[in-house]
C-alpha cells in the first residue's frame, strides 16, 4: 500500500509523523510537508533516522511558488492512500485530489474545532466532504464540529480512532538533559517541581497554570518548601508570560521557560517531575496526558468533555476548572502532598494497553484497505 501523510510542516513532537514512521514498518509511505523547504526535509529526515522521502515545498519562504509547486506535486502524483491532518495543507489536497482515479483521502481531525479561526474552520470545513473517510482522534473532537461542518459530512464515512503513544521510547530514555536544566536553575532533588508541557497558547490555558501557581506559592502549606513550575514548549503566550514573571517577587525565582525541546528529553523529565498539569480550554485528545500516565507521573487535569471520555471514572485523576485559578491551585496543593510518584503501576499498565501507538496504527491500516477494496 503506498501512502502519503500530508502536514503543514515537520516537527518532531509532530503525532502525524511519529504514526508514519510505525506505518512505515509495513507499508510504502511517503510525507509531504508544505511550509518546509526540500533543504529542511532533507535535514529532517536526517537528524530525526526518518527512513521514507520527505517532499518539501517552502510555502513559508515563498508562498507562491510553494503553493504552485504544491499543486504540481498533486497532481502529479499516485498514491492508494493520502492522508491528511492540518488546515491549509489538507484543504488543498482535498480540492485537487478528491475523486482522482485510484487515490482514496483521508483526513484526521485532531482537535475541538471550537479552537481553531474562523478561517481555519472555513478552510477545513468547506473542502471536509471532498473525502473518502474522517477520522476524529475522540468523540469530543467529532462533537466539537460547528453544526455547518456536521451537515457537510452526513454521507462521509466517519470513524474514531483515539492517538496512540510510543510505550518504548517513552520509558526508555536516559538523556540527562533534565539535569542540566535544574541544575542551571538551582532546583534540588528534593523541591517540588510541577510542569505544563505543550503549546504556550491560549487554548492550553498556561496563564491558568501560572496565576494558580502563583496562589499556591502563597499557600501556608506550601510556604516551608521550595517549589518551581517548569514550562516545556513555546508558542505566542510566551513572551508575556516571561514578562509576568520577571515582574513577580513571588514567581522570579521558580518558574522556568525551556522552549521546545526533544521529545525524548521531554519523556526523560518524566522521572522528574511530581506534577503534571493540563489546564486547557479544548482538547482534541492530548497525547501528553497519556504520555505522562504511560510514565506514572501524577497528572491533574481540566474538567472538560475530552478528559471524561478516556479517563474512566474509576482512575481518579484529580480534576479542576480551568476557568479558576484558585481550584487549580488548590488542586495542586492536594495532589502534591499526596501523591507519591511513579507509585501506579496497575494503572500504568491499563494506560499501555489501551494506548499503544501500534493499536492506532493497526486501525488506520484497517481503514486505508477496507477504503481501497471496496466495491
Amino acid at each position: 500500500m503506498r501512502i502519503l501523510q500530508i502536514v503543514n510542516s515537520l516537527t518532531h513532537t509532530s503525532i502525524p509523523i511519529e504514526m508514519a514512521c510505525e506505518m512505515m514498518k509495513t507499508e510504502d509511505v511517503e510525507i509531504a510537508a508544505l511550509y518546509n523547504s526540500q533543504t529542511e526535509a532533507d535535514e529532517f529526515a536526517n537528524k530525526m533516522g526518518v527512513q521514507c522521502k520527505i517532499y518539501g515545498f517552502g510555502y513559508k519562504y515563498n508562498k507562491l511558488k510553494g503553493i504552485s509547486e504544491y499543486i504540481r506535486f498533486l497532481r502529479g502524483c499516485s498514491y492508494n492512500i493520502i492522508h491528511t491532518h492540518h488546515s491549509l495543507s489538507g484543504t488543498i489536497a482535498r480540492i485537487f485530489c478528491y475523486k482522482k482515479k485510484n487515490i482514496k483521502l483521508v483526513h484526521t481531525v485532531h482537535a475541538n474545532y471550537h479552537s481553531y479561526s474562523k478561517i481555519q474552520n472555513l478552510l477545513i470545513g468547506s473542502t471536509l466532504n471532498r473525502t473518502d473517510a474522517i477520522v476524529f482522534n475522540s468523540k469530543s473532537s467529532q462533537e466539537g464540529l460547528y453544526n455547518w461542518e456536521k451537515e457537510k459530512l452526513r454521507k462521509i464515512k466517519q470513524t474514531i480512532i483515539y492517538n496512540g503513544v510510543n510505550i518504548t521510547r517513552i520509558q526508555s530514555n536516559n538523556t540527562n538533559l533534565w539535569k542540566q536544566i535544574c541544575h542551571q536553575n538551582m532546583i534540588n532533588d528534593d523541591d517540588i517541581v510541577f510542569a505544563q508541557i505543550g503549546r504556550l497558547e491560549k487554548v492550553k490555558n498556561p496563564w491558568g497554570s501560572l496565576k494558580g501557581f502563583e496562589e499556591l506559592c502563597e499557600k501556608e502549606t506550601i510556604a516551608s518548601k521550595k517549589v518551581f513550575f517548569i514550562y516545556i514548549g513555546d508558542g505566542s503566550e510566551r513572551n508575556d508570560m516571561e514578562q509576568y514573571v520577571h515582574q513577580s517577587k513571588v514567581l522570579k525565582e521558580r518558574v522556568i521557560f525551556t522552549g521546545t525541546l526533544p521529545r525524548d528529553t521531554v519523556y526523560d523529565f518524566f522521572t522528574r517531575i511530581d506534577m503534571l498539569i493540563i489546564p486547557s480550554f479544548y482538547e482534541g485528545f492530548c497525547n501528553t496526558l497519556i504520555e505522562g500516565l504511560v510514565a506514572g507521573v501524577p497528572t491533574i487535569i481540566s474538567d472538560i468533555d475530552v478528559f471524561k471520555e478516556i479517563i474512566p471514572k474509576e482512575y481518579k485523576i484529580s480534576r479542576f476548572n480551568p476557568n479558576d485559578y484558585k481550584n487549580i491551585a488548590a488542586c495542586m496543593v492536594n495532589n502534591v502532598i499526596t501523591t507519591k510518584k511513579n507509585n501506579r503501576k496497575h494503572e500504568r499498565e491499563y494506560w499501555i494497553d489501551r494506548f499503544v501507538l501500534q493499536n492506532t496504527v493497526n486501525s488506520y491500516l484497517e481503514l486505508f484497505n477496507s477504503l481501497i477494496y471496496i466495491d
